[in-house]
C-alpha cells in the first residue's frame, strides 16, 4: 500500500462491524449523467456523469458531494446484470486517473466494468488534497530533510492542511470505510443493476469487505488482491510485516548454498544501503521488488551488488518504480454467486525451486532466478 500525501489516507475507518442503518438523507443521493472526468477513447461505449451523495450520512444536512463515474460498456448483446466494480487502494488513490479504454478488457465480454472515484479523490469536487504533504515527501525522499526532522514536519503539515479542509467546509467525520461503501451500494441502486462483482486491490479489499458485510445482498462475488483485512492496523502493521518478508528473503539465501556463497551478508549489506544517504529510495525499491515476483529472487543480488558498489541493478529498481508504480490484478471474474477470490499479497519460498537463486558467474558472483 502506497502513501499518496492525501488526506482521506489518514482518516479512513478501520472496520465496521454493524450493518447500514437506515439513512436520513438517501432521497437525497442520485445519477447524473454527464461528461468524463478523463480523457476517454471516442470509438468505444463509454458512459460517464456522477453520482451525487451526502458527505456524512448520518447529518440530515450535510453538503453533498460530487463522484466521477466511468462506465465501460458490455460487449455482449444482453449483459449480465451484475457488473464488475474496480475498488481501488491507498486510500486515496483515484479509480479514474489512466483509465481511458475498454478494449482487450476480458471483463467487457459478458458485463459492464464501472468505476467509482472515491470520495475525497483528486477528481472529485471536495478533494481531500495536501499538496504541502506531497511537496514535503519531495524534498524527504531528495534528502534536503533529514530523518530526525521528518516525522514533525509531516505531522505538523498533516495538522494545517486539516485545519484548511475544515475551514474550507469538510466534514471530515463523512470519509470513512463506512460511508465509502455506502457510495457503492447507492452507485449501483442509482444505474440499476441487480448485484455487483466487487475486484479489489489494496485497501480497497477492506472496503469491499465493508461493502459485503453492510449490504450482504448486493454483491455477488468478490476478487480480494492483496487483502487488507478490517482487523489491521496497517500503520502499526507495516513495518513488521515488511521485516518479516524481507528475513524470509534473506533466510532464504542463507539457506542455498550459491546464494549464500554469492552474497554472504545480504541482511547486513541492506541495513548498510537503508542507513546510507538515499536509503529512503533504497527502502522503497526493496519494498517494491517485494510485491513483484519477478524481482524477489533478485533481492540478495541487488542488495549484495550494490554494496559491492556495483548500483546499476538497483538503480534501475528506483528509477522504474519512480516512473511507474507496481500494477498488479487478475484477469478474470469466476462465475457463481456469493463466491470469493483471494490474492495472496506475496507468496514465495525463496528456497523453492522454481525460484531458486544460482551463480552466473564465479568472477563477478552474480546470481540470478532459474
Amino acid at each position: 500500500m502506497r502513501a499518496t500525501g492525501i488526506l482521506a489516507a489518514m482518516l479512513v475507518a478501520t472496520a465496521v462491524s454493524a450493518p447500514a442503518k437506515a439513512q436520513t438523507a438517501t432521497d437525497r443521493t442520485r445519477f447524473e449523467p454527464g461528461p468524463c472526468a478523463v480523457e476517454v477513447a471516442t470509438d468505444e461505449r463509454i458512459d460517464c456523469g456522477l453520482l451525487i451523495v451526502p458527505e456524512n450520512r448520518s447529518r440530515a444536512d450535510s453538503r453533498l458531494i460530487r463522484l466521477p463515474v466511468l462506465i465501460f460498456r458490455s460487449r455482449a448483446e444482453a449483459p449480465a446484470h451484475d457488473p464488475v466494480i474496480f475498488l481501488t487502494g491507498g486510500p486515496g488513490n483515484s479509480a479514474l486517473a489512466g483509465q481511458r479504454s475498454g478494449r482487450g478488457n476480458p471483463f467487457l465480454e459478458e458485463r459492464d466494468q464501472v468505476l467509482l472515484e472515491p470520495r475525497g479523490g483528486k477528481l472529485t469536487e471536495a478533494a481531500l488534497e495536501c499538496p504541502a504533504i506531497n511537496a514535503l515527501k519531495g524534498e524527504i525522499a531528495s534528502g534536503a530533510i533529514g530523518r530526525a526532522q521528518a516525522d514533525a514536519r509531516l505531522t505538523a503539515a498533516a495538522v494545517d492542511c486539516r485545519a484548511d479542509l475544515v475551514a474550507r467546509g469538510a466534514d471530515l467525520n463523512g470519509y470513512t470505510s463506512a460511508e465509502a461503501a455506502d457510495d457503492i451500494e447507492a452507485l449501483r441502486v442509482a444505474l440499476g443493476y441487480d448485484k455487483v462483482n466487487l475486484y479489489a486491490l489494496s485497501y480497497g479489499t477492506r472496503l469491499a469487505l465493508t461493502v459485503a458485510r453492510r449490504h450482504p445482498g448486493a454483491v455477488r462475488s468478490l476478487v480480494l488482491d492483496s487483502v487488507l483485512p478490517p482487523e489491521v492496523g496497517y500503520d502499526e502493521t507495516a513495518s513488521a510485516n515488511t521485516w518479516r518478508a524481507l528475513n524470509s528473503v534473506f533466510d532464504g539465501c542463507s539457506a542455498d548454498p550459491a546464494c549464500a556463497a554469492a552474497w554472504p551478508r545480504v541482511g547486513e549489506d541492506f541495513r548498510t544501503l537503508a542507513a546510507g544517504p538515499d536509503g529512503s529510495k533504497v527502502v522503497a525499491a526493496i519494498t517494491n521488488a517485494l510485491q513483484d515476483p519477478r524481482r524477489i529472487a533478485l533481492i540478495p543480488r541487488a542488495i549484495g551488488a550494490a554494496a559491492a558498489g556495483r548500483r546499476e541493478e538497483l538503480s534501475g529498481w528506483i528509477a522504474s518504480d519512480a516512473a511507474a508504480p507496481t500494477a498488479r490484478g487478475i484477469r478474470a471474474i469466476r462465475r457463481g454467486s456469493c463466491r470469493a477470490l483471494v490474492i495472496a499479497a506475496t507468496t514465495f519460498d525463496p528456497s523453492g525451486p522454481a525460484a531458486r537463486v544460482r551463480k552466473s558467474s564465479p568472477t563477478r558472483g552474480q546470481a540470478v532466478a532459474q
